[in-house]
């Protein structure tokens, strides 16, 4: 079971403290981070979710929380080496992942998704145990991360 509460953004502020309100400027749907969340209260304000809504639609292709529609949905083809490989077999990165190759020595992935940050970050905690092999975008992408880690690394 997953729960979801979406909050959107009241752009107005009144003096020192910051409050977000649920009401919808604009139709900006927004997600918050609850863990960061350090009040909340009820207040008589109501809101109505459209009807036309979707909550599949607004997170399809989304590796996480971050629903970029700008970011186009990619087929992205990941190899990983073994043992590591049977972890991302048993515990995949995404629903859309499926196996597409697989030797004595590695199993190649394939997922569609938006290559968002939080994804990002899911591709670098497979260290050295797995390579993005496709598209050249988001290999690019892996290469400079791993490049500015090294910099940080080197000093």
């Amino acid at each position: 079971m997953c729960w979801l509460v979406v909050l959107i953004t009241l752009n107005a502020t009144k003096g020192k403290t910051k409050r977000m309100v649920a009401t919808r400027p604009a139709d900006d749907y927004r997600l918050y981070a609850l863990d960061r969340v350090l009040d909340m209260a009820l207040t008589d304000k109501h809101f109505k979710m459209k009807k036309s809504f979707d909550i599949e639609e607004y997170f399809e292709g989304c590796y996480g929380i971050i629903a970029n529609k700008n970011i186009p949905i990619e087929r992205i083809v990941l190899k990983a080496w073994k043992p590591h490989c049977y972890y991302l077999e048993s515990l995949p990165l995404h629903h859309s992942q499926r196996i597409i190759a697989q030797d004595d020595e590695s199993i190649t992935f394939e997922l569609n998704v938006r290559p968002t940050f939080d994804f990002y970050q899911a591709l670098l905690a497979q260290t050295d145990m797995a390579e993005v092999l496709e598209p050249e975008s988001v290999r690019q992408e892996m290469k400079r991360f791993t490049e500015n880690m090294l910099y940080h690394y080197k000093k």
